[in-house]
Parts: structure tokens; C-alpha cells; sequence
């Protein structure tokens, strides 16, 4: 006789009976109030584990994706030693990744290759002689040590029972032959993207959303076109989120745009889940048109708020001028005619040129450029938040800058009339020829100035 509880493991009773019950999906069986269980279709394949090894013997390429806005059912990846970038069709092949992700990618079989028609801009024609193409091997296949050593790149048909070698010079031949671009799909993610984490959507459908319970299913659709729907996960344990949910007042939002952070994206859903960060405000409001752009391309995290105060005591005081001592370490172009191409409406003038005739037959011709290093020295708050803002962010009706404005619109904007260090590059050149006849550079810390 079979002791009970054995019985009960082999039925699915007793203890470990909800194991993987978040991978189940309960049906009602209809007129008798029964439930049933099945395992929910799985739509995307699991990462490879072992595709940190591969990528680390050489097995796998590695790249940063990029979807098509027009077209998310494409996506490429551009490798390192590949002539052109590598194309993911469809989402099972991008296999749960989004936009900026650093992906390991296996390459398919040929046959899987884009067309030529959708090469032929992408390929440079050449004439030097090209090795033959890789033609298909009935032999059988070669263990991972040995293409390790060959430094060859795995590519298979998905099941990994009809596996190839490819080298990358073997890849680059039968691009140039057969002027298709490779095709590859995702087996892990290497780095996931910080744009997982807010991007700004708006309430694409909603059902029970004014209840906002367990049962409320709401489906989000991104403004930027290369990113997937996503759908709410409402929280079924946790009162506290639940309230924080309800203060957002999300119920109130179909006309708003909302900030989402992916949360998870399971094998069986073709679209990730989310978490709600913030309502933003309505989607007619110029305000919040353009505070969405910034938050969803991460702008906003890195310039919003003032200067720190240990980043404004990086700053000279004020007035400041160039001392004689500075002027004796530089070469002086305050004489020349040097001039800025820039609207009357600009202030932080960083470039300038100057160009004026030698003899008949030479000019000589210069680049300026703001000497933002003697004020920025390495390690300070202001080399580390310049470090993070790395740029400035121009705006229809403002600019967010990199550095304080007292540096970027005074003490290093090139302004008319003014004193001002640049770092400058002198070139002699012939106008008959075009040719470079001498040239001048200052790679020294203590560049010119004009």
C-alpha cells in the first residue's frame, strides 16, 4: 500500500503543492465553480546560463541594442570586429530586452540573414579579393574548447542541435559576397539600461481602474515609439503601496503622463510588468511635454536643481581677470580678427575661428576654443558634476547647463571684446593644393588665448 502523504506528493498534494504557483494560471471550470490549473504558454525562451562563460571565451558578441522607433519589431545590435550592426527580427529573437540594454547575442543560420535589398546602403563595395564564404558542414560540430581556441563565434537555428561556427572574418565575407546583414538573437542580458527605470507613458486601455483592486488591469503605451507596452502590476500584499497608488490619485490619470519603472517581464507575458513611480501631469501642458522628453531620455535626474554649494566654491571670485603671469605662460592672439558664428541671442560662446592671408597663395586659418580646464581641475565637485551632466541641454525656451553660468556664459564664453583663455590650433594652408603647409598646437596646460 502506498503511505499517504507519498501519495499526496505524487498528486500534487500537501506540502510543496504551491510551488511555482506564480507560473500557473487558475481557471474556473465553467457551471461547477471547480478550479484547474495548466502552466501558462511560455513566449520568450530562457537566457542561456551559461552566456556570461561564452561571452567571456568568445563564444557569443556583445553590443548595445537599439529598436527601430518605426519599427519595433526590429532591433540591432552593433558588435565590435562586425562590418555592419546585426538585426534582431522580432521580439522573440530581442527576447524581453528594451531599448539601451548591452545584450549577448548568438548569430543565426544564413538562410535567417536580412535581404540584400536591405543591405545595400550598409555595405561599401570593394575590390580586393575576398575568401569564400562558409559553406555548410554535415561533419558535425566542434566542442566549446576548440572554437574557444579558433576564437570562433557560435551561431545556431534556436535549438542549438543545428549549430555552426562562424569567425568574424567568415561573418564579414559573407556580407561583402552576398551583401546581407547578419542576423542574431538575444541568449542574455549583459547590462540592463537606467531607462528601465522611468519611462513616461500614457493609459493605453484600462479596465476597473476607478476600483484600483487586485482586479484592475491597465495597459500603458510609451510616448517614444521604440519601447514596449507595459502592463500595471497592482500590488496584492501591500496596503502601503496600495495607498501610495491611490495618493498619486492614478485613477484620474487617462489623460496624463505617467512615469513607469519596468518591474519584471516573465517568459509568458509578451509584455513587461510595471510599477507606477509618478503621475506627471496632463499631456496638453507645454511644461510637462518637455519635463517628459527629459525624464524619458534621463536628463532630468542629472541637471535638475541648483549648483551644490561644494560645486559653487570650485568657482573663482568675482571680477576676475587674467593675471600677467598666466599671460607670460600663453601665446597672445588678442591682435588678430577672431570671430564666432553664432545667433545674437547666444551666450556661451565656446568656438571661434579666425582666418586671414599669409601671401597670394597661403592662409592662415585658426580654431579657438574656451579653455574650460583652467577653471575645472580634476577631482573637485565641479569636475565630478560636470562629469555627470556631461553636457548641455538645449530646449526650445531655455538650456539646462553642464557647468554654472558663470563659467559656461561669462569667465568661458569667448565674448566680443573681452580677455578670455582658449586652447587654439593654427593651421598654413596652400589655396592652390589645399595642403596642410605648417601647423601650430598648444597640448600644454596652459593653452592661448585670443
Amino acid at each position: 500500500v502506498e503511505p499517504e502523504d507519498k501519495k499526496n506528493r505524487r498528486r500534487g498534494k500537501g506540502k510543496g503543492k504551491d510551488k511555482d504557483k506564480d507560473k500557473k494560471v487558475v481557471e474556473k471550470t465553467k457551471g461547477k465553480g471547480k478550479s484547474s490549473t495548466k502552466r501558462p504558454r511560455r513566449v520568450y525562451e530562457p537566457f542561456d546560463a551559461r552566456f556570461q562563460q561564452d561571452l567571456k571565451a568568445g563564444a557569443l558578441l556583445k553590443g548595445r541594442l537599439r529598436v527601430n522607433p518605426r519599427r519595433r519589431e526590429e532591433a540591432y545590435v552593433t558588435v565590435e570586429g562586425v562590418e555592419v550592426d546585426v538585426i534582431l527580427k522580432g521580439r522573440k529573437n530581442q527576447n524581453r530586452t528594451v531599448d539601451g540594454d548591452e545584450v549577448a547575442i548568438r548569430i543565426l543560420p544564413l538562410e535567417d540573414w536580412d535581404s540584400a535589398e536591405r543591405l545595400e546602403d550598409a555595405v561599401e563595395d570593394s575590390d580586393e579579393s575576398e575568401e569564400e564564404g562558409v559553406q555548410e558542414d554535415d561533419s558535425g560540430l566542434e566542442s566549446l574548447t576548440e572554437l574557444v581556441e579558433k576564437k570562433l563565434v557560435v551561431g545556431d537555428g534556436g535549438g542549438g542541435d543545428q549549430a555552426r561556427a562562424w569567425t568574424l572574418d567568415e561573418i564579414n565575407n559573407q556580407i561583402r559576397e552576398h551583401k546581407r546583414r547578419p542576423a542574431g538573437k538575444v541568449v542574455g542580458i549583459v547590462n540592463p539600461t537606467d531607462q528601465r527605470k522611468h519611462i513616461v507613458c500614457r493609459i493605453h486601455k484600462a479596465e476597473k481602474l476607478e476600483d484600483l483592486s487586485p482586479a484592475t488591469s491597465v495597459t500603458f503605451r510609451p510616448v517614444e515609439d521604440r519601447f514596449p507596452f507595459l502592463r500595471l502590476q497592482v500590488p496584492t500584499d501591500s496596503k502601503k503601496e496600495m495607498k501610495r497608488l491611490k495618493k498619486l490619485e492614478l485613477t484620474k490619470a487617462r489623460d496624463k503622463f505617467i512615469l513607469v519603472m519596468v518591474t519584471k517581464w516573465p517568459l509568458y507575458s509578451e509584455a513587461p510588468f510595471c510599477g507606477v513611480v509618478e503621475v506627471l501631469g496632463e499631456m496638453t501642458s507645454k511644461e510637462n511635454q518637455i519635463s517628459a522628453v527629459l525624464l524619458q531620455q534621463g536628463i532630468e535626474q542629472t541637471h535638475l536643481g541648483e549648483f551644490s554649494k561644494e560645486v559653487i566654491s570650485c568657482l573663482p571670485s568675482t571680477p576676475w581677470e587674467i593675471g600677467d603671469k598666466e599671460i607670460s605662460l600663453r601665446r597672445d592672439l588678442r591682435s588678430w580678427r577672431i570671430f564666432s558664428i553664432d545667433p545674437e541671442t547666444a551666450r556661451d560662446l565656446d568656438d571661434a575661428l579666425s582666418i586671414e592671408m599669409v601671401d597670394e597663395k597661403t592662409a592662415r586659418v585658426g580654431v579657438h576654443i574656451a579653455d574650460v580646464t583652467h577653471f575645472v581641475r580634476p577631482a573637485t565637485s565641479l569636475d565630478k558634476e560636470a562629469s555627470k551632466r556631461a553636457t548641455s541641454v538645449y530646449m526650445v525656451d531655455g538650456v539646462l547647463p553642464m557647468l554654472p553660468r558663470l563659467l559656461c556664459e561669462e569667465l568661458c564664453s569667448l565674448n566680443p571684446g573681452t580677455d578670455r583663455l582658449a586652447f587654439s590650433i593654427v593651421w598654413e594652408i596652400s589655396l592652390e593644393t589645399c595642403d596642410v603647409l605648417s601647423e601650430w598646437i598648444r597640448q600644454t596646460p596652459k593653452p592661448s588665448f585670443p
